[in-house]
């Protein structure tokens, strides 16, 4: 027996990653449960049920508690995915609060003179006061350097990639990802629209951020055909359409 005890105990100082990988692997965070249910009550393919989540006073407190959990605990896993689909979580979730705080509006430019829903430092992660400009091009895209993010985000306007329908974890974050770049370059209205012979019509997402797509793929044409279907002429004429800043509401008068 004794020995048994002896050597468990040298593993573990040995190799204590063995304890923390079997840990991670069994423990699902609470608060993906609670965000779960939140999503499946109140988002839809074409946008997010304000009006309703905003009359509901336990469920803006549930919201308020996995905002503060993210804010308390940090990534929960630590590898790459994990991290992003943290930092993802942590964007929308600070969107859908901004907006219930401030609903009703038309536009998250109402809130405040021109970008300012996204450039005031009102939240904090990792003891960090920052805002949402910053989550999304200082973390997000700047330390990880991944096109795909920009799809799975969502600023509360029209012509947005939808809000992702389920948590993002480090499990389920690359099929999220591939899903959402495929269906906002398919099927949103102002992802890639074909106009005419010659020319496409595309988000200008594609314009804001061309430097992430060019460097995924070369060209944002060539990233927008690892997706498209049918794919399009390599000469094709790229035209950027105006952006949408219309709330995502779906809420019913």
């Amino acid at each position: 027996m004794r020995i048994s005890l002896l050597l468990l105990r040298l593993t573990l100082v040995a190799f204590p990653c063995l304890l923390t990988a079997n840990l991670g692997a069994e423990a699902t965070p609470g608060w993906v449960n609670d965000y779960n249910r939140l999503l499946s009550t109140y988002t839809f393919p074409q946008g997010v049920d304000y009006k309703r989540w905003s009359e509901n006073g336990s469920d803006l407190e549930a919201l308020e508690g996995i905002i503060q959990h993210l804010e308390s605990n940090g990534p929960y896993d630590s590898s790459t995915k994990g991290q992003i689909a943290y930092y993802a979580n942590a964007y929308n979730l600070y969107v859908l609060d901004g907006v219930l705080k401030e609903y009703p509006i038309k536009s998250v430019r109402e809130v405040a003179f021109a970008f300012g829903f996204f450039t005031r430092k009102r939240q904090t992660l990792n003891g960090e006061k920052m805002s949402l400009n910053h989550l999304e091009k200082q973390i997000l895209i700047k330390e990880f350097k991944e096109a795909r993010v920009h799809f799975i985000i969502n600023c509360a306007s029209g012509s947005c990639p939808p809000l992702p329908t389920e948590p993002l974890t480090a499990d389920n974050l690359e099929r999220i990802m591939e899903a959402s770049a495929t269906a906002f370059i398919n099927k949103h209205r102002d992802g890639v629209r074909k106009e005419s012979p010659g020319q496409v019509d595309v988000s200008k997402i594609f314009d804001w951020y061309h430097d992430d797509f060019e460097n995924d793929s070369g060209s944002i044409l060539a990233f927008i055909n690892k997706y498209r279907m049918p794919l399009l002429n390599s000469d094709t004429k790229i035209k950027f359409l105006d952006y949408d800043w219309t709330l995502n509401d779906t809420s019913q008068p």
